[in-house]
């Protein structure tokens, strides 16, 4: 998939509650990411949220990390995000 008008590669899956999803860092450890979650629009515009701390799942500081969330209904750490059956979710 792709935006149409920036034409940024896309991917969907669908998931459900429980599973889980694992962000691959950098294999040689040059780039440090961070991942967002966004809203659609952001995603789709490829801009993360006027505060990323509220947004932020993860952070990748060293190669071959990786960064694993599990999709719950209610978080099991108070800094965890909620995800709902049948709701869509955009991460950067």
């Amino acid at each position: 998939f792709s935006s149409g008008r920036n034409n940024i590669p896309l991917f969907m899956e669908n998931l459900k509650v429980n599973d889980r999803i694992r962000f691959s860092c950098s294999t040689n450890g040059t780039e440090q990411t961070a991942i967002h979650r966004v809203n659609e629009r952001g995603a789709l515009n490829c801009r993360g949220p006027a505060k990323f701390i509220n947004s932020l799942i993860g952070t990748c500081m060293k190669a071959n990390d990786s960064i694993i969330i599990r999709l719950r209904e209610i978080p099991m750490l108070p800094n965890e995000m909620s995800y709902k059956p049948d709701h869509d979710y955009f991460f950067i």
